[in-house]
């Protein structure tokens, strides 16, 4: 703080731009919270990524060709990429059940897996307006 006269040189008003630009970075970077990122909810294995790049693929060539056999083999990939995603859903739903126990030790969770999947499945009918037109929100 002891140099407070302007800057007279080129060289002098660069040194200065950057000693107030790390001023006001490391103030920034002080005062702004660190945000902690959470995990994907799921982890997809190496297998579903390249048969999702795969189908990605085929559906792209699909439509730029219209062909026949690019949809064949696009719809093929889609058939094998569902089955896939079902089969690891059924492994992982076998993983939870299997670990689940009725003991006060795990919270009763057999208990309220149980409960979670007897209960019924509410669905709501959508609305329709007067004009015969579907709600769209909650103003219609």
């Amino acid at each position: 703080m002891a140099d407070l006269h302007p800057p007279t040189s080129p060289d002098e008003v660069d040194t200065a731009v950057d000693k107030v630009t790390t001023a006001i970075q490391t103030a920034a970077w002080e005062a702004t919270p660190s945000v902690e990122r959470e995990p994907p909810p799921y982890q997809s294995s190496q297998s579903v990524s390249e048969k999702i790049r795969e189908k990605r693929a085929l559906r792209r060539r699909w439509h730029l060709t219209k062909h026949p056999e690019d949809k064949r083999r696009f719809n093929k990939a889609t058939k094998e990429l569902s089955t896939l995603l079902k089969d690891m859903k059924n492994v992982s739903v076998e993983k939870y059940l299997s670990n689940l126990s009725p003991t006060a030790a795990s919270d009763y969770s057999l208990w309220k897996a149980t409960k979670r999947f007897s209960r019924p499945q509410i669905s709501h009918a959508p609305i329709r307006k007067e004009d015969g037109e579907w709600a769209r929100g909650d103003q219609d």
